[in-house]
């Protein structure tokens, strides 16, 4: 799912580079339209918060319902950094060589390089954009992170309740509504409402916890009813899980591509709420997916999403800046067809490039990540394959 996400965003922003034409399929006399699924294709950002909120959190959810001990914080801290950090530095440095030769396009200014290398970029909507437009999700994620070892530990001070399902939804409901209050507030506090700093400000981790959370509670769901059994009954409910979860998925999609004109004027309080309910949905998907149902293993167990899925991190660092450069050179040439160019050439080159940041960068690190000396008792490397 990992992979979907990356390919999500990537075609998003493809859309937008070529011009967002509508696409269209024509079947046996019908025209189904695809325009939805690439002009919200951003949703693959929801999809990783939500696959963060499961991976991460199924051994505090183990450690919370007593089946395991509690996974050391420095170990999760350390593997954190080794799976986010590495790539991150190798692009900042590649896109600070490029600038020195005029090939990239830098901030000139030496403190813009301090805050994100310490992934502290999102303190201003310029400074998140400054060098790469994907890096604004990176600090939300990072704060995740850290917050996610007290989170846990603050839920075992409530125990017994952590076992309970009511405690669970009750907290989830808790979170949606100060999620929406937050987003209430800053939209009508802030002065200047356009579409990129609307993202940034309403992105913050603040604003996104209830995807987090929406993760999290699906670990819960996932363990509480034991669902990684197989038999013919869960197999079925996967599927079912499956289809609710990637139509609902797909149905908001829809929802807010037909209704894109006021939701970013927070027309019928879709801006407030639509985050918190696709959440769900992806949610209920990630389980359907977890438990390997016969849908899920058809999806997303073949091996060219699989080995999406390898280089996704690779692939969502690299994917803008590489066809933004592309359409630079090829809006150049006049005998060419620049929106096939870009989507063929594009998104081959894309790939290749992420394939080779994850074999040459990411690869070495994650095999210091899966060393003896970073394995803590809640085996977080099994269950964390992000």
């Amino acid at each position: 799912m990992r992979g979907l996400a990356a390919i999500l965003v990537m075609f998003f922003h493809l859309f937008s580079i070529i011009g967002r034409p509508p696409l269209i399929i024509n079947i046996f006399g019908y025209q189904l339209e695809f325009t939805y699924i690439a002009s919200t294709g951003w949703v693959g950002v929801n999809l990783f918060f939500v696959l963060s909120g499961f991976l991460l959190g199924l051994p505090f959810i183990d450690w919370l319902r007593g089946t395991n001990t509690r996974p050391s914080t420095v170990n999760f801290y350390k593997r954190r950094f080794l799976r986010i950090f590495p790539a991150f530095y190798a692009q900042l440095i590649i896109f600070f060589i490029l600038g020195l030769f005029g090939w990239y396009r830098v901030p000139q200014d030496f403190y813009v390089w301090i805050l994100h290398a310490f992934m502290l970029h999102n303190l201003s909507q310029p400074l998140s954009s400054a060098i790469n437009g994907v890096y604004w999700t990176l600090p939300v994620e990072f704060g995740f992170y850290l917050l996610l070892p007290w989170f846990a530990i603050i839920l075992f001070c409530l125990r017994p309740n952590p076992k309970k399902l009511f405690f669970w939804v009750a907290l989830l409901l808790l979170v949606f509504l100060l999620v929406v209050i937050y987003r209430y507030s800053v939209f009508h506090l802030i002065t200047e409402r356009t579409r990129p700093r609307l993202v940034w400000a309403l992105g913050q981790l603040p604003g996104v916890f209830d995807q987090f959370l929406c993760g999290f509670f699906a670990a819960f769901i996932y363990r509480h009813f034991n669902l990684e059994r197989n038999s013919k009954q869960l197999n079925f409910l996967s599927n079912l899980l499956f289809s609710i979860g990637m139509g609902g998925t797909l149905a908001m999609m829809y929802i807010i591509h037909s209704n894109v004109g006021v939701y970013w004027r927070a027309g019928y309080g879709l801006l407030f709420y639509w985050n918190s309910i696709t959440a769900i949905f992806i949610g209920t998907w990630v389980i359907a997916v977890a438990m390997r149902g016969s849908f899920s293993r058809k999806s997303f167990e073949t091996t060219p999403v699989v080995f999406l899925g390898l280089i996704s991190y690779s692939l969502y660092l690299w994917h803008s800046p590489v066809l933004q450069k592309l359409k630079f050179y090829l809006a150049r040439q006049s005998d060419i067809d620049t929106s096939i160019w870009l989507i063929i050439v594009g998104s081959l080159l894309v790939i290749a490039i992420s394939t080779i940041s994850y074999i040459v960068i990411e690869r070495p690190f994650l095999k210091i990540r899966h060393s003896k000396v970073f394995t803590d008792p809640a085996k977080l490397i099994n269950t964390n394959p992000s």
